[in-house]
């Protein structure tokens, strides 16, 4: 039985139509699709191999060293993975979307490097573990982490509790009509950390303001719910509830971004993008071949004669400066709407306001061996432009000088000709 052959159609536009051709020369609809499928996906593994060294080329360019690291680890594993799958087994489709996500990934990374703030942003995001794999892998570790000489296995689970809750949370009994939902206490370090978010954790837009979520126990007949939709309904607000919690980070990344934050480690400065390669030529070689350009015979250009189309008007060096000229005038496109096309000067200063942002939320959890209770440290909050810290305080000053001779309205007085103030000064004034 032979394979089902291609669409054209799909992948019409990845490729030169040069099908056209093939089917002028006589060339079968089969033969054409499979040296059509082949043609495209030599191509394919050479955008891929192009977007690969344009992707570990724009990471060396990122001036932080941790996000270097991470991302030229993450790119090689990303790409080894596809790396000895048979193409028969990827589809078109999916062949398609991952080369559309590497190019978004190089474009954030370039953004990034030229100094976009909110790209710069996401990049050490996911560095530090606030977004991404390195997220769910801290993520992971939190929930399977139990205090020392303990184990999150020793005490059994709360009898009656549905089979598709997960093991780090429990149904808890509610007065209202609601399915109420908290954290197992065998896990006492994913405890102790949602407790201290709620209490001292930081200010952002979706903060976590309690410890517990709901969902409805009823629907709108005063039925109970369906087993089914309780199901979704926990998928949904367990997801939410994990998303706003902040994961610890190690040691040694929270002392660093404390460093970093507060100037006692400068930053990095911005690494400049090297220089494409060029031949050598020798000065004996370039002043012959500008003999040569000024004695050619080719006509002048200028605004009374036209040029004939048999002449060539481009040089070599005239071609690299044209080239050199694009490349160094081409915008970057906005990655996020409102994002301004030219990026920031990456300074000590620049640097540090998204370091301090960045630690204040990333927590570190220390276990405490005399109360026994894990510690739970918070990054320093950075204040608002239109706050006012309460560390400072007004200068004591008198002010009575000042407002002498004012009313409560803040208007002075009018005084009558007659009074003896002004008398006072007519006479002195005639002395």
């Amino acid at each position: 039985m032979s394979k089902p052959v291609p669409s054209l159609g799909k992948v019409a536009t990845a490729v030169k139509p040069w099908h056209r051709k093939a089917r002028s020369l006589g060339i079968s609809e089969t033969q054409e699709s499979k040296a059509y499928v082949a043609q495209i996906r030599r191509e394919w593994a050479s955008d891929a191999r192009c977007l690969l060294r344009a992707l570990l080329r724009e990471c060396s360019y990122l001036p932080d060293a941790q996000a270097r690291d991470f991302y030229r680890r993450h790119i090689m594993l990303r790409f080894k993975r596809y790396q000895y799958l048979r193409p028969a087994s990827l589809s078109e489709s999916r062949i398609l979307s991952k080369l559309k996500e590497a190019r978004h990934e190089l474009r954030l990374l370039r953004r990034a490097a030229d100094g976009h703030e909110r790209s710069l942003l996401q990049v050490l995001l996911h560095a530090y573990g606030r977004k991404g794999k390195r997220y769910h892998h801290f993520l992971t570790e939190v929930l399977t982490t139990a205090a020392p000489g303990s184990s999150a296995e020793e005490t059994p689970s709360e009898p009656l509790q549905p089979s598709w809750i997960p093991e780090h949370m429990e149904r808890i009994p509610s007065a209202q009509d609601v399915f109420k939902y908290r954290i197992s206490p065998r896990f006492a370090r994913l405890n102790a950390l949602v407790q201290s978010q709620v209490e001292v954790g930081p200010r952002t837009r979706r903060p976590l303001r309690r410890a517990t979520f709901s969902t409805p126990a009823s629907n709108v007949w005063k039925r109970t719910m369906p087993v089914k939709r309780q199901m979704n309904q926990f998928k949904k607000e367990h997801t939410d509830f994990l998303s706003r919690i902040f994961l610890p980070v190690p040691e040694s990344d929270w002392e660093r971004l404390r460093d970093l934050a507060s100037g006692r480690l400068q930053p990095e400065r911005k690494r400049p993008r090297r220089v494409p390669a060029q031949s050598y030529i020798a000065p004996e070689e370039r002043a012959s071949d500008s003999n040569v350009e000024r004695n050619s015979t080719e006509p002048a250009l200028s605004d009374t004669t036209t040029p004939s189309p048999n002449v060539s008007l481009w040089t070599p060096s005239l071609l690299i400066d044209t080239m050199h000229d694009t490349l160094r005038l081409r915008p970057i496109a906005p990655l996020y709407p409102g994002d301004r096309q030219e990026g920031h000067h990456i300074t000590p200063r620049f640097m540090r306001r998204i370091y301090r942002r960045i630690w204040a939320i990333c927590p570190m959890m220390v276990w405490d061996a005399e109360s026994q209770t894990w510690d739970v440290k918070w990054g320093e909050q950075p204040v608002p432009k239109h706050a006012i810290s309460s560390s400072r305080t007004a200068p004591s000053m008198d002010w009575s000088a000042m407002f002498e001779g004012v009313d409560e309205k803040g208007k002075r007085p009018r005084r009558s000709a007659a009074s003896p103030a002004n008398s006072a000064v007519e006479g002195s004034s005639s002395r």
